[in-house]
C-alpha cells in the first residue's frame, strides 16, 4: 500500500495499491437516523469494498508509432493492425481512421513534413507510403499517395527534405536519395552496405544543402542533393567519453539548431541506459576533423533514460531540450547561451507506466504537450 486517505466529508476512505486506488464507503459506522432509530428498523450496509477496473478488449489496437501535427491540435498514431489515425490533442480521443497499409503489419514509423502537409509511414514488412494530407472540417483527410515502395528489407530510417523534394530512404543493405514530384519519384542515387554497423542519419540544422550521417564514433556530411560525400574517409571523429561498444541511438538538432544533442547505446543490451552527448553544430563541417562534447552537459550523460525532444514555451519562446530521467522524470535543459548545464524536473510517471521490456513512445510538440 502506498497511501491511505479520507475523502474531504470524512465519509469515504481510499487506497492507493501501484497504480489501483480503492474507494471504501463505510457506512456501517454511520449513525442510523432518527426515523430508523424510532422504528427499530436494522438496516443491513455492505462492507466489502467495491472494485471497478477496465477489462482488456480484443477490439483494442496497441499504438506502434506517433507523429506530431506542427498545429499542436491533432497528432498521428500508427497502430499494430497497419492502420493510422488521426488524433485530436485536447480531447485524447481518436478523430477517424486516415488509411492503412496490409492488414497485420504494424506501423513502426511516422513522419510529418510540415511544408508539404504529407505523412510518411513505414511497416515492419519494409513498405514505405507518403500520403498527402488535406483539411477536412474539422479535421482531415489522405489524399494522393506520392511514394509506394517497398523494400527488400526493413526500413531503418526514412528522412524527408523540406517539401518532400527529397527523401532518404535507410536499410540495413542501402541508403536510397529519392526526388518526390507531383508527376512521379524517380531514384537518384543508392549506397550499398555489405556490412553495416549502427547508423544514424538527420538533416544539417544549420545547413540545409546537408546532411549528417553518425556511425561508430565518426561523423559524415553528405550533400541532400546527390548524396555526394563531402568529408574524407575519416570523417569527423567524436571525441569524448563514448565507448568503443556504444552505437548511435537518436540525433536531435535543439537550441535553434545550434547544438546537436545525440544519444548512445549498447547494442547488445537493448535496456541499457542510454548515454546523452551534447555537440555544438558548427562543428560538424566538412572540412572539420574531429568534434568534442559540451562540458557543461557531461554530468547529465549518464542521466537520461530517454530522449524526447525540443519545445518552445514560455514568454521569450526559449527553445528546451526535453528528456526522461533515470527516475522517471520529465526534465528540460536550457541552451549553452542561458543557464548552461542546468535542467528542471517537471514531474514524473507512475514505474508501471513505463515497461523496461518493451520501448515506450514519447514525445513532445513545440507547445510542451507530451504524448506517452
Amino acid at each position: 500500500m502506498q497511501d491511505l486517505a479520507f475523502s474531504g466529508d470524512g465519509l469515504r476512505l481510499l487506497d492507493i495499491r501501484g497504480s489501483h486506488c480503492r474507494l471504501w464507503e463505510p457506512t456501517v459506522l454511520v449513525g442510523q437516523n432518527a426515523e430508523a432509530e424510532s422504528k427499530k428498523k436494522i438496516v443491513s450496509v455492505p462492507t466489502t469494498p467495491q472494485e471497478t477496473f477496465l477489462e482488456p478488449s480484443d477490439d483494442i489496437v496497441n499504438i506502434s508509432s506517433v507523429a506530431c501535427h506542427n498545429s499542436g491540435e491533432v497528432f498521428f498514431c500508427g497502430k499494430e493492425d497497419g492502420s493510422v489515425y488521426l488524433y485530436e490533442v485536447k480531447s485524447g480521443l481518436q478523430v477517424r481512421k486516415l488509411f492503412a497499409h496490409a492488414h497485420g503489419v504494424r506501423i513502426v514509423s511516422l513522419d510529418f513534413e510540415v511544408d508539404s502537409h504529407t505523412l510518411s509511414s513505414i511497416d515492419n514488412c519494409g513498405r514505405l507510403m507518403i500520403h498527402t494530407l488535406t483539411r477536412k472540417v474539422p479535421s482531415m483527410v489522405a489524399n494522393e499517395v506520392l511514394l509506394d515502395h517497398r523494400a527488400d528489407v526493413a526500413v531503418g530510417q526514412v528522412v524527408c527534405g523540406e517539401g518532400l523534394h527529397r527523401i532518404l530512404v535507410c536499410s540495413a543493405k542501402s541508403d536510397m536519395l529519392w526526388s518526390i514530384a507531383p508527376d512521379g519519384c524517380v531514384l537518384l542515387e543508392t549506397i550499398c552496405y555489405e556490412d553495416r554497423k549502427w547508423y544514424r542519419w538527420a538533416k544539417h540544422p544549420s545547413n540545409p544543402d546537408n546532411l549528417i550521417l553518425i556511425t561508430s564514433n565518426e561523423a559524415h556530411i553528405y550533400e541532400w542533393q546527390t548524396l555526394r560525400k563531402l568529408t574524407g574517409n575519416g570523417g569527423i571523429s567524436l571525441e569524448g567519453s563514448i565507448l568503443p561498444e556504444l552505437s548511435i541511438r537518436s540525433i536531435a538538432p535543439c537550441f535553434n539548431g545550434t547544438v546537436l544533442a545525440t544519444t548512445f547505446i549498447d547494442p547488445l543490451r537493448p535496456n541499457s541506459k542510454s548515454k546523452l552527448v551534447l555537440w555544438n553544430t558548427s562543428d560538424f563541417a566538412p572540412g572539420t576533423k574531429a568534434a568534442a562534447p559540451i562540458q557543461d552537459y557531461h554530468h547529465l550523460a549518464d542521466q537520461v533514460e530517454t530522449l524526447i525532444g525540443t519545445t518552445t514555451t514560455g514568454a521569450w519562446q526559449k527553445e528546451r531540450l526535453v528528456f526522461l530521467d533515470d527516475s522517471n522524470w520529465v526534465c528540460t535543459a536550457d541552451s549553452p547561451t542561458t543557464n548552461a548545464g542546468q535542467h528542471i524536473r517537471h514531474f514524473f510517471f507512475p514505474a508501471d507506466w513505463l515497461s523496461k521490456n518493451v520501448e515506450s513512445i514519447i514525445q513532445a510538440t513545440k507547445k510542451g504537450t507530451l504524448y506517452l
